[in-house]
């Protein structure tokens, strides 16, 4: 809910519009692919920003499609040079298209998750589909399906120009689809946006064969200052991790960050967890802040 007079609804798998009454309300479509089978409106965020020292102010909006096809012909017919569900991301600026980005690889599924920053300048989008280059004692190796996350930067306070690639977290276990919930908060009461990252598929044991598997995680980031060039950060560099320990409990299936008068509060699913009953799911209540 937008303030008091706009509701969003997503329809990733939307097909026509037969059967939609929508009187007295007004329907207004904020932007649609024609692609088929794209999920346009998996995910979505927007933020209301007032631009300061002035009396400006619109709705920044993100809207996922993970499984957009990158196609190597214009009237997109099928051709195994194409991308599948390589991703598309769109960013609307009070409803106007202002940008977008598209996954780079086969089944990267960029725009998973995002999450607009409070001020509307920082957008950040996950990949948990992308498979990352890392290195295992010493030997160059490549992470399947592990994930990213990229940070985006607005230069300029207007939106007008381009956004550069700022900061950029990677997955560390293969198959572990980090960033399928990504989230731009503030949760140490600074007035900065933190960035959560959740993993729920993610195995603790870094064999990854040893012991149980998608025992799930939640990692935390603080953001430094926008420097030249992009800054790359591990999961051992997050300000706080959150580390499951239930075989297949998947912790980070969901994610709220909850605000009291006395401390700021993560909550976060573990939606297949099996210890009060089998599938039977969890709530962890963790604290992130208390105020003094």
């Amino acid at each position: 809910i937008l303030g008091d007079r706009y509701i969003t609804i997503n329809s990733p798998f939307f097909s026509n519009q037969s059967g939609i009454a929508v009187d007295p309300l007004t329907f207004q479509t904020v932007g649609q692919s024609n692609q088929e089978y794209s999920w346009y409106g998996y995910s979505r965020s927007v933020q209301f920003v007032n631009v300061p020292q002035t009396y400006l102010s619109w709705y920044v909006e993100s809207v996922g499609a993970p499984n957009y096809r990158i196609c190597k012909y214009k009237n997109c017919t099928y051709d195994e040079g194409d991308l599948q569900a390589g991703g598309q991301l769109s960013v609307f600026q009070d409803g106007k298209l202002i940008h977008q980005w598209t996954g780079a690889s086969h089944f990267e599924e960029l725009g998973y998750s995002s999450s607009v920053g409070y001020h509307g300048r920082f957008i950040a989008v996950s990949s948990p589909g992308a498979d990352v280059k890392s290195t295992e004692a010493g030997i160059p190796v490549t992470l399947t399906q592990a994930g990213l996350v990229s940070v985006y930067y607005f230069p300029d306070k207007y939106m007008s120009k381009k956004p550069v690639l700022v900061f950029r977290m990677l997955g560390d276990r293969a198959y572990g689809r980090f960033g399928e919930i990504v989230r731009l908060q503030d949760v140490t009461g600074d007035f900065g946006d933190e960035l959560i990252v959740s993993a729920p598929r993610r195995t603790t044991d870094v064999t990854e064969e040893l012991n149980g598997g998608e025992e799930g995680a939640v990692f935390i980031y603080k953001l430094p200052e926008v420097g030249d060039q992009p800054i790359t950060f591990t999961t051992d560099q997050a300000f706080k991790s959150f580390i499951g320990t239930e075989h297949n409990a998947r912790l980070g299936s969901s994610i709220h960050v909850m605000r009291g008068n006395k401390s700021i509060r993560l909550l976060t699913g573990a939606t297949t967890s099996s210890k009060y009953g089998f599938k039977s799911g969890l709530l962890h209540n963790f604290l992130l802040h208390k105020y003094q």
